[in-house]
């Protein structure tokens, strides 16, 4: 025991000579600081005040930069500075950040530590280290160091807890953890008094101002949540006739009239693509969401203007001196206004949402206008075939009526026999018109279908042919 107490160390935590056999540094007052594990190198520089909260900021910046490199090419580089070096969802998402998507549907607990060491952008991680390196020392020179890692964890962790239980689908930062050190600052400047406690409690106050100054500039309003929409696992009605259902081949969906092998289809399919009105208006509206959008991104960028004017003017020398007098001006002017509070970057994703809503509808009208297309073509060939049954059927009963007609002449038959006869021969004549008007509309439709003025299909569907199976 005696050579022990004849042994002396550093402390690790306060780095003051003290005897191995301590139980207590008596000037900082750590337990046991002989203890091995207290002087490895790893420890010993963990438990040093200044390494300690280095520490924590090595860790967060290193986070935040792989963050960056996993996804370069979707680094946010906007002008907007709260978004400016912002890593991608993606990266953010597999390195730990936290929210409902993580623990509802990853069960990523876990996730409620690992999101204290990840940050949105440049200047958030900046803000967050500067507030750890000045108040952590405080709290670290004040509560130790296990309850320094005590503080900044369980404070991230009930802060991500409460945008869990508030519907925030992905969060992180250091910024709950920050609070809570902040919070035990003030309590300690409260309860302390004097003016120490004072000094630290003003000092510790102008953060909190900071941190909600800071808070007020993330975008204001509830994040847009896509709706819930619960799809059948399997059409509701069997297959018959030996149809099997089988993965869908996307690329022959999308075209899936050339599996008819009818060259005219094709044609009036493209026409249609290319001509239709409402298709035009359809992909007008995608244009002018798209510029919007674009008009709301140029919100985050300054904006300059410049002017100029010359003037040139001359007295009359009767009534003055007769000098000519030139005046030229010019300004500039440049402004720039930050996104405070997130109405810019709203405003943008208001804009973003209109944008695909257009690009959905257009796909919708495009569906809508080959299906149309599709139908009214195979509803033409049904009235050519249709009619070309009734010609058909019209000539043989023009052959039946004669010969019922001679056979009542020789006295074979009555005059009933023949009335009949003569009844489906005209029965069969009065569909005939019925039928052609019906292709002539089927031909008018096609038209306005592919932006022609109707008939204007006529010569070309003339010729008539089968139903494309």
């Amino acid at each position: 025991m005696q050579g022990d107490r004849r042994k002396s160390i550093l402390c690790p935590h306060c780095s003051k000579l003290i005897s191995v056999a301590e139980h207590k540094c008596p000037h900082c007052g750590i337990s046991r600081p002989g203890a091995r594990w207290k002087n490895i190198p790893v420890t010993r520089g963990l438990l040093q005040s200044d390494q300690l909260i280095k520490t924590i900021i090595y860790a967060n910046v290193g986070m935040y930069l792989i963050s960056l490199l996993m996804n370069p090419t979707r680094m946010g580089l906007s002008a907007n500075p709260f978004m400016f070096l912002s890593p991608s969802n993606g990266a953010l998402l597999l390195l730990g950040s936290t929210g409902t998507i993580p623990i509802d549907q990853g069960h990523r607990w876990w996730t409620l530590v690992s999101a204290n060491y990840l940050h949105g952008g440049i200047l958030h991680i900046v803000f967050n280290m500067i507030a750890l390196y000045q108040i952590g020392p405080l709290v670290l020179r004040e509560y130790g160091a296990n309850r320094l890692i005590g503080l900044y964890t369980i404070g991230g962790i009930f802060g991500f807890l409460v945008s869990y239980f508030a519907g925030v689908q992905l969060t992180l930062g250091a910024s709950a953890a920050v609070c809570s050190l902040i919070g035990a600052s003030l309590y300690y400047g409260k309860s302390r008094g004097g003016t120490y406690g004072q000094a630290i409690y003003k000092q510790i106050s102008g953060w909190v101002l900071m941190l909600f100054i800071f808070a007020g500039c993330a975008a204001v309003g509830p994040d847009y949540v896509p709706p819930d929409t619960p799809m059948p696992e399997a059409w509701h009605t069997p297959a018959k006739s030996g149809l099997v259902g089988e993965h869908l081949n996307k690329e022959a969906l999308a075209g899936w009239w050339s599996i008819l092998n009818d060259p005219i289809l094709t044609n009036l399919v493209e026409s249609a693509v290319a001509g239709n009105l409402d298709l035009k208006e359809a992909r007008a509206r995608v244009r002018e969401a798209r510029a919007r959008r674009g008009i709301s991104e140029a919100g985050r960028f300054p904006t300059i203007d410049a002017s100029g004017s010359a003037r040139s003017s001359r007295s009359s020398e009767e009534t003055g001196s007769g000098r000519e007098r030139e005046l030229y001006t010019a300004g500039f002017d440049a402004a720039w206004e930050l996104d405070i509070f997130g109405g810019i970057k709203r405003a943008v994703e208001v804009a973003g949402a209109e944008l695909q809503a257009s690009e959905e509808d257009l796909r919708d009208v495009l569906v809508s206008l080959l299906a149309e297309v599709a139908l009214n073509y195979v509803e033409l060939r049904s009235f050519q075939t249709r009619l070309s049954v009734a010609e058909a059927n019209l000539d043989a009963q023009k052959k039946t009526y004669n010969i019922t007609r001679w056979r009542r002449q020789a006295g074979l038959t009555t005059q009933l026999d023949v009335e009949q006869a003569k009844y489906s021969l005209e029965q069969t004549r009065a569909q005939i018109p019925g039928l052609q008007t019906g292709l002539e509309q089927a031909k008018n439709r096609l038209a306005v279908l592919i932006g022609q003025h109707p008939g204007s299909l006529r010569d070309a569907l003339a010729e008539r042919k089968a139903i494309p199976v």
